[in-house]
Formats: C-alpha cells, sequence, structure tokens
C-alpha cells in the first residue's frame, strides 16, 4: 500500500497527528484533513474541509484506506453517518475508526451512545471495518500541568474511582495497524493498568519529586471551570455525564487490545509521565 493514498480524518488532531507522522515515515501517501489551511509536506496532503458541509467526494478520491474520527459536537452522529457513507462511496479497502470505549455506550451518555450509532452505521456499510474503542487518554492529565506542579490533582471524580487510560501514541499505532494491516471488528484499547485517581496523583509525584493530592471537586464547581475556559454548557455536560460511568467500575478492566494489533504492550502511565514532565513541574514550554 506504499503508493496508495490513506485519508486521516483529523489529522492534527491528538491522535490524527500521531498517525499521519507514523505512515509518514512508513512511506505511505498521506492524506490529512484539517479544519485550517496548513503546508503540504514530503508524502503528507493536507485537506482544509469542513466535513459536516463540503462535498467529500473530491476529498476521498482514490484513497485506499480511511481513519475516520469525529469530535464531541451536537452533530457527531451525522457527521459520523457522512465520513462513513464517502470512505465506502470511495471504494476505500481497509477503514479504522475511532469510537469510545464500549462501557461508555450507555443511554445516560451522549457521547457514548452517539458513537454506538456511528459504529452500527458503518458496519452496516462496511462489515470488515476495524473499529476501536479506547479508554480516558492519557494527554488529557495534560490539562491539569499547572496544578499537579502545585501539588494537587483536582478531578470531578471520587479518589477510588479507576480507568485504564491510554496513551493517544498507541491508540494511533494501534489505528495504523489497522489501516497498513488486515485487522477487523471491534476492539476496546487499553493501557496496562488499572488505576485509581489517587494512584495517578502518587505516579504523578514519583516522577516530579514531590506529593501530589487527589482532590474531588464538585460536577458543578468543574463546570463552571470548564464554562470560565470558554467551553460550551452542552460540552461541559457532555463531558462530566461520562464521570459516573468511571465512579461504577465499569472503565476498570484492561484489555490485550494494544497488544494484539501492535504486537507490543502499551505505554505505562509512568513512561507517559516522564515524557511530559516538563508540563507536570510547571514549564511546559521547555
Amino acid at each position: 500500500m506504499q503508493n496508495d493514498v490513506i485519508l486521516v480524518a483529523g489529522g492534527t488532531g491528538n491522535v490524527g497527528s500521531y498517525i499521519v507522522d507514523q505512515l509518514s515515515a512508513e512511506g505511505h501517501q498521506v492524506r490529512a484533513l484539517t479544519t485550517a489551511r496548513r503546508d503540504d509536506q514530503p508524502g503528507i496532503e493536507y485537506v482544509q474541509c469542513d466535513v459536516s458541509r463540503d462535498d467529500l467526494g473530491p476529498v476521498f478520491e482514490g484513497v485506499a484506506a480511511a481513519f475516520l474520527m469525529v469530535p464531541i459536537r451536537p452533530d457527531m452522529v451525522a457527521v459520523g453517518e457522512r465520513l462513513n457513507e464517502a470512505a465506502v462511496a470511495a471504494g476505500a479497502k481497509r477503514i479504522v475508526r475511532l469510537s469510545a470505549a464500549t462501557p461508555m455506550q450507555v443511554p445516560s451518555s451522549f457521547v457514548g451512545m452517539s458513537h454506538g450509532a456511528i459504529d452500527a452505521h458503518l458496519l452496516s456499510l462496511f462489515p470488515d471495518a476495524l473499529i476501536l474503542r479506547p479508554h480516558g487518554f492519557m494527554q488529557n492529565l495534560l490539562h491539569h500541568g499547572q496544578e499537579v506542579s502545585d501539588g494537587r490533582l483536582a478531578q470531578p471524580i471520587d479518589g477510588d474511582s479507576r480507568d485504564s487510560m491510554i496513551d493517544a501514541r498507541d491508540i494511533s499505532a494501534s489505528a495504523v495497524a489497522g489501516l497498513v494491516g488486515d485487522y477487523v471488528g471491534i476492539v476496546d484499547i487499553t493501557g496496562p493498568e488499572s488505576l485509581s485517581a489517587r494512584e495517578v496523583a502518587q505516579k504523578l509525584g514519583e516522577v516530579i519529586g514531590r506529593d501530589v493530592e487527589a482532590v474531588s471537586v464538585l460536577r458543578s464547581d468543574a463546570k463552571k471551570d470548564m464554562m470560565n475556559q470558554g467551553m460550551p454548557d452542552w460540552l461541559a455536560d457532555a463531558i462530566l455525564e461520562m464521570q459516573p460511568l468511571q465512579e461504577r467500575g465499569v472503565m476498570a478492566i484492561t484489555t490485550s487490545g494494544v497488544e494484539d494489533l501492535t504486537g507490543r504492550p502499551p505505554r505505562e502511565l509512568s513512561a507517559f509521565i516522564e515524557d511530559n514532565k516538563n508540563v507536570f513541574m510547571g514549564d511546559p514550554g521547555s
């Protein structure tokens, strides 16, 4: 597939950017979709596109494989289905979709139910798709960098709530395996450890060399903080309604998904913290 075009939706995002870099490094021709104009690089074509409105036919033309993802948005089901249909209509031989963890796909979660609907739609059109269902991203901890450097990790969850967080780089590696290999089906992918909020704080402290306390904050206060940072009301609600799932323990499972797809185990949280130690020590620019 070295000479075929592989399309990456969200090509400059948290997961997509790693996929683009890995595919390019392996010699694949990449078409990365982005919401802002960006100059092409050798082997990488950046296409500015509004996937909710633009004609996707020309965007997907000549694509042999496609990575599909949709950010949280009110119309995410409609947008996700547009992407599914465009990839199938283009004749893509391999389709990988980034979904949400299976335990999240319950009626109480807008995000989970939306992903479940998009997954079902894709499988009805292309049964040989690979659907990745990751647990919480380790990268979300980076938003707490300054407060961690001050000795606290404040989250709207109980300190004993567990999640098997995964590094976005392992999600990306799993996606690449599906884009260039023959993997199909629904695969839940997690990190190697099920950690409570207190254990996460302890690991942060061990790496940065200072005590870090896990602090549980009210969801109402967390929502105010999110909105003060410019987050829309509906988005704050969509994110916060996922937190009770973690408290019920359904996000605590670990799977062999990453190793099954990539041939290597996923990164441990301590390694992620070490890689981003400067952020958690309050010096993100170093």
